[in-house]
């Protein structure tokens, strides 16, 4: 292979300055054609001019400090061949640098020194970088779950920030990139890695990248995976009044492993709620009954509880909700040994099932 060489492989310039790298083929090849690139494959400076080997960076900035490479194409393969790695490094221009300056020589006969007018140099402080800010800087979330990366920005609009891998790869085809959330549902192996959040000066078009934001995904073992609850209807609507059923189980079937439901909120079952080896049953539903329901596999050996994904219960209000009896006469006065009657109503409601208690 024809590895381009670079012929200084390091340079230090200060910010503001400009700095040139050469890039040569070979003895033994000709007529190739020469590029150079980013090693992090982020866009060169819009000062940058690359011709011919030669890159040229014109005022240079701090952000345009960091490793470059020289690269050609296979005339037969069209394969991309790298040079070793070229480093930039900037000095900042500080305020401390600015004062004046004087430019002198010696005499030759007296050997006295002989100034110049002197030059003053004012640096102007440059406003503090306004970089996008993740939330956190690793994430761990389990294989199959969903995850979300936030990062904000201090003066600007949460819609021009957006999220790339590191590495140059592709986000995931259903994750979403918005608003300075990139959520990625059922994560996958392959989505872990490096994520950057970044947003572009308005008027330079320069990339502002936000510190990594590592994310892990951790793989379910299959054995673990044959043991979480499945819910066979995890979304159920019901009348007001009426009976429901909900049944859990678990792929590989245990001695071992019992089941059982909970509500998601804490709150406690109802006392004539009743349940059996993964069957839920609620007579006489009402929508104080309505909400998310868990079923947990318990392993009597370890102890160890795997939770369902929740089973969502919405319930329909009875068309009596908010109607109250109407009793004709609330206080009545007889005579021991007397019959009385008492007499109730539901306005509006004539075939309505009405009853008494004490």
């Amino acid at each position: 292979k024809s590895t381009p060489i670079v012929e200084i492989t390091t340079q230090t310039v200060d910010e503001g300055t400009t700095v040139t790298f050469h890039c040569h083929p070979p003895s033994d090849a000709s007529g190739v054609e020469l590029h150079w690139r980013r090693q992090d494959e982020t866009s060169l400076s819009y000062e940058a001019t690359d011709e011919d080997g030669i890159l040229t960076i014109a005022n240079v900035r701090l952000t345009d400090a960091g490793t470059y490479i020289c690269f050609t194409e296979d005339p037969e393969t069209g394969d991309r061949i790298d040079s070793a790695p070229a480093s930039l490094i900037v000095n900042p221009i500080t305020q401390s640098d600015g004062g004046s300056y004087i430019c002198y020589t010696e005499d030759e006969d007296t050997g006295e020194r002989v100034d110049s007018a002197p030059a003053h140099i004012s640096v102007i402080p440059s406003e503090p970088e306004r970089k996008p800010l993740a939330d956190t800087t690793i994430v761990s979330i389990q294989e199959g779950g969903t995850v979300k990366l936030h990062c904000t920005i201090s003066d600007k609009e949460s819609d021009e920030l957006h999220w790339r891998r590191e590495d140059g790869g592709f986000l995931p085809y259903d994750a979403v990139d918005s608003y300075g959330v990139l959520t990625i549902q059922q994560a996958q192996l392959s989505d872990s890695g490096i994520y950057i959040c970044y947003s572009e000066d308005s008027i330079t078009g320069e990339r502002i990248d936000s510190t990594p934001t590592k994310l892990e995904v951790i793989p379910v073992a299959t054995s673990e995976i044959q043991r979480v609850p499945v819910v066979e209807t995890p979304t159920v609507t019901v009348e007001q009044g009426e009976t429901i059923r909900l049944r859990c189980n678990i792929p590989t079937k245990a001695d071992d492993i019992q089941l059982h439901w909970r509500r998601e909120d804490g709150r406690a079952l109802r006392w004539d709620i009743s349940e059996d080896y993964g069957l839920l049953i609620i007579s006489n539903v009402q929508p104080s009954d309505a909400g998310a329901y868990i079923c947990s596999a318990e392993d009597m050996e370890t102890g160890e509880t795997i939770d369902s994904a929740p089973a969502y219960i919405t319930v329909n209000p009875s068309a009596l909700k908010g109607v109250t009896p109407h009793v004709e006469s609330t206080a009545q006065s007889f005579e021991e040994g007397e019959t009385i009657t008492l007499r109730c109503t539901l306005p509006d409601k004539a075939n309505a099932e009405l009853h008494w208690r004490r």
